[in-house]
């Protein structure tokens, strides 16, 4: 593709892709004030499924789920050009996370987003009670915790591993509550799942386990 007088276009990752998703919006995942309504079923990624070459990632653009299907099959293409800051050496360079005990409460700060999570978190909790853990939560000296947004927990995914999906330490394979509300019906929040690095949704009175930020 040569567009913009530039010819470095390629196909973005899900990270990328994630960034411009309107997790708002029901009907259509991008910002319309952006993109228009022209793209339909779905957005491929560059991001390959955990062990296959075979497969592949794709944004499903009516609610905003990550899928995975084989690469054979057919969806639209919405290109990134590239800048110069190179993501994976950064990641490769620094200490992602690094772990600091108050009060024998362990924090972990994520080096890469400079947000800061418990180490503990609330298990089997619905949706309404994992966000009033959180910002009742009285943690390592601070007591400015809340559930993380959609976009913030999905920041320690790593798609290339599985069984947990990330290098947070002694982080469990379990769905954790954001809080990010789902525009699909009432009292409908987001989660992510930390067995396989995908997320979706669900109403209030599921339970899942919440982990806090700041």
């Amino acid at each position: 593709l040569a567009a913009a007088g530039a010819n470095d276009w390629e196909l973005p990752t899900f990270f990328e892709l994630l960034s411009i998703i309107d997790f708002s919006q029901s009907g259509y995942s991008l910002d319309r004030d952006f993109f228009s309504a022209s793209y339909s079923s779905g957005l491929w990624t560059s991001s390959e499924t955990t062990g296959s070459d075979t497969e592949a990632f794709y944004l499903r653009l009516s609610d905003s789920l990550l899928l995975s299907t084989g690469k054979d099959s057919n969806f639209e293409v919405l290109c990134v050009k590239p800048d110069d800051f190179d993501y994976l050496q950064y990641v490769s360079e620094i200490q992602r996370f690094a772990g600091k005990e108050v009060s024998d409460k362990t924090m972990v700060k994520d080096n890469l987003t400079n947000l800061v999570f418990t180490m503990d978190y609330q298990v089997e909790v619905n949706h309404s009670n994992a966000s009033a853990y959180c910002e009742g939560l009285d943690y390592g000296g601070y007591t400015d915790w809340r559930l993380p947004e959609v976009k913030e927990l999905f920041s320690l995914i790593d798609l290339e591993k599985a069984f947990p999906s990330t290098d947070f330490p002694d982080h469990p394979s379990l769905k954790f509550w954001t809080a990010t509300s789902c525009a699909l019906y009432a009292n409908c929040y987001w989660f992510v799942d930390f067995e396989d690095g995908q997320f979706s949704y669900a109403g209030n009175n599921n339970l899942s386990n919440a982990r806090c930020v700041r």
